[in-house]
């Protein structure tokens, strides 16, 4: 069965970079989530099920945000890359639609499968799917990232 306090944990942070609001609202959510998918047969119906409270958590999240509040680090349980830039993805965040960012955290972060997450979400595969293209051109803007010298479209 789907573990979810990672995929949880990783959606709070990369949404919020407040350590100490990651948890909290994780907890909580992470409490529900296990309530409510403790007697689901497969994957995807977990999946299904813990999607709309993974967002409703999210929410909740994000409305406690300042816009401009600092980065702070867990002391233990996340690792990154040491010179990592987190400014397009801040960028991205504040860019995009709310749907966008939840689509792509869902489907390209978490890998989660996309007919669960549709399903869950109640939205077609064609909406995520699309939510998920937009979120990628925001991400691709703010990086400037096709502004590269070796960045090269299509196959080589």
């Amino acid at each position: 069965m789907v573990s979810f306090e990672s995929d949880i944990l990783k959606i709070f942070f990369l949404s919020s970079f407040d350590a100490d609001r990651t948890v909290t609202f994780a907890k909580r959510c992470l409490s529900q989530v296990r309530r409510e998918t403790k007697n689901s047969v497969s994957n995807e119906e977990a999946v299904v099920i813990a999607s709309p409270i993974i967002v409703k958590y999210w929410f909740l999240l994000r409305k406690s945000l300042d816009r401009h509040h600092r980065m702070s680090y867990p002391k233990a349980g996340f690792e990154f890359p040491e010179k990592i830039d987190f400014g397009p993805w801040r960028e991205f965040l504040l860019k995009a639609r709310d749907e966008e960012i939840l689509a792509v955290l869902f489907l390209l972060v978490l890998k989660w499968p996309s007919a669960a997450v549709s399903e869950g979400l109640n939205a077609s595969l064609g909406s995520l799917h699309t939510r998920v293209s937009r979120g990628l051109e925001w991400l691709i803007k703010v990086s400037d990232f096709a502004s590269q010298p070796d960045f090269q479209r299509g196959p080589t």
